[in-house]
Order: C-alpha cells, then structure tokens, then sequence
C-alpha cells in the first residue's frame, strides 16, 4: 500500500507465512524494502525500536481462533513507543502438502493454530499431529526429510517456497476465516485518511457497570466499537484492561470528546495506534451454529431444573473463604 521507499520490514516470520504474505502485500509498492523475520511480535517490535527507521508486522486477530494473545500484551504492556499505523486483513485458506511418492501420509505437520483449524481434515484421515514453530518449519521439515508418510499443512506459499507438492487445497474447517494484521511504526501519523483508532483502556474500578459506562460513552457520541478484548492487568483478581479498535481519527470531534470524557471519569488511556481500515466488504452476519443456544423458554426451563437440583446433597461440599487460605 505504501509507495515510498522503505529501509526495514521486521514481520512475524519466518519467510513464506501468512504474516510474510501480509507484509509483502502492504509494502507492494514500496521502492525498495528489506524482510527480517522475526520469531515473536514482542522481538518485531524490539528489532523495531531498535532501528534508525522501518516498520513492523504482526498478527492482532484471527476470525476463527480471536486475538493474538503476544501482540495484544507486547502492544499493551510492553512498549510505549510503537503505533499501530496500518492494518492489513487476508482470507486465510490452507493446503496439504507432502512429496508424492504414492505413499498416504500418516502425520501431518503445522503450527499449532493452523493445526487448531483444520481438525476436521487430519481427523478424518487419521493423521498424527506434529506442532512445529511455524507452517513454514513444518514445510522445511517434510522438504528436508523426503518422506512420504509426512504431510505439512500451511499456506499455498510456503508449501512453495520449498517445492511440495500440494496433496489437498482448503483443508480448513471454516470457510471465509481472515486474519488481521497490524502494520506498526514509530511514530504516530493521524492524516486526513484515518478512520481508526486504537486504544487501551483501564476502568478506574470494577464496580457493576464499568464495560457498559464506557461502551455506552462511545455509542452516544455515534463513535463505533468494532474489535474488543479483554486482558488480565497483572495487579489483582478481577482487574482488566480493554483493548478497542473504534471508528473515526483521534484527532475528530466525537473520538476525541469520548476519551476527554473517559480521562475525566479516571480511566487510564493509552493511545495504540491510528490508521486507515483495511478496504473490504464486510460480511454477512450469519447466527452461529452454537451448542446449548437458548430460546426464553429453554432458559426458563434449564434454571428450574438447576435449582431443583440444588435442592439435592452435593457429592463435594464447596469450599467456604477460610478453608482456601
């Protein structure tokens, strides 16, 4: 997307992973760029930090699997001093690979994320699971290793990158799945395209309604929350900091009122990042296929029978305040 020359690229590697993809399409159109893989996004972003110049990649948030727990504590409790300042969001869609030789694989190989999506693939042709470090080091492992009773499972490029063969292409279970990328820097930029502001915020206490107080602040100013994780603050049992992606620019009216509002009411804020959206189509919301979803009736009637079952002795009395110490 950027179209000026670029000094560093410091990305989630290694080379030939789906966040290698989303750094290489980002910076399509840069003059000239170089790729460092890094091996956590907390290293992106030390390497980052570190340099005269540059930028980074990393994951933020899987479709199927929800946020990248390493960026979302790198970005929040690691580093002052690193901006989200573009996002990329790619279909995410895996292959089989292996070397031929007649042979059905018996173990698949894959990080364990790309594993965790494709369960109904290795399942149903009894494969054995392998984690390794990274799609790309299961390709390298079955490449170096010439056996056909291995398979890997990773993106169409990597399988490339080390000249498999593809056995079966879209092994994932869920169809549509997209990962989110952040493109990091720096130094914060707020131009004229922004439509994206990013955010940790710290209630200033866990009284009943603090999530509605602040969600309900951003509805009023007409500002959108459009991703929302929750994270262990690490001071106490039930202290939280939310991290938000909402609409608008930092520098806009309404965005800016609502944190002036939230600062007032003694909420710490950190600023993480302003950038414009990824251009997609948004998806049509399809009600989830969840088990044990429940009508008004079925609520009714799954109380009932817990609170008749309440009535019955328990096999283990609960532990009262005391006995814990």
């Amino acid at each position: 997307m950027l179209g000026h020359a670029v000094n560093e690229v410091f990305y989630l590697g290694p080379a030939g992973t789906f966040t290698h993809d989303a750094a290489q399409l980002y910076f399509s159109r840069a003059v000239t760029s170089n790729f460092e893989a890094c091996s956590t996004p907390s290293a992106v972003m030390h390497r980052l930090s570190a340099a005269a110049s540059g930028y980074g990649v990393v994951p933020i948030e899987s479709s199927i699997q929800g946020e990248v727990i390493p960026t979302v504590d790198a970005l929040c409790f690691e580093f002052s001093d690193i901006f989200a300042v573009g996002e990329v969001s790619l279909p995410i869609s895996f292959t089989c690979f292996g070397t031929g030789g007649g042979t059905t694989p018996g173990v698949v190989l894959s990080h364990p994320h790309a594993l965790g999506q494709c369960k109904r693939f290795t399942a149903l042709r009894g494969l054995q699971e392998q984690p390794t470090s990274s799609t790309t080091e299961a390709c390298r492992i079955v490449a170096e290793r010439r056996d056909p009773a291995l398979c890997a499972i990773a993106s169409p490029s990597a399988g490339r990158r080390f000249g498999l063969l593809p056995l079966q292409t879209t092994v994932e279970d869920f169809a549509g799945a997209h990962t989110r990328f952040l493109v990091l820097s720096k130094s914060l930029r707020i131009g004229a395209d922004v439509n994206r502001t990013m955010l940790a915020l710290v209630p200033p206490s866990i009284a009943a309604g603090v999530i509605a107080e602040f969600s309900g602040s951003f509805a009023e100013a007409g500002v959108s929350i459009l991703e929302i994780h929750t994270r262990p603050l690490r001071t106490g049992p039930g202290h939280y900091l939310f991290l938000m992606t909402v609409s608008g620019s930092p520098a806009e009216t309404s965005t800016r009122a609502v944190v002036d509002k939230l600062l007032a009411r003694g909420y710490g804020v950190k600023l993480l990042g302003a950038f414009r959206g990824w251009p997609a189509v948004q998806p049509v919301m399809h009600w989830p296929n969840l088990p044990g979803l429940l009508d008004a009736e079925g609520l009714q009637q799954m109380v009932g029978r817990a609170m008749a079952a309440a009535e019955s002795p328990l096999d283990v009395l609960p532990l009262d305040g005391a006995s814990l110490v």
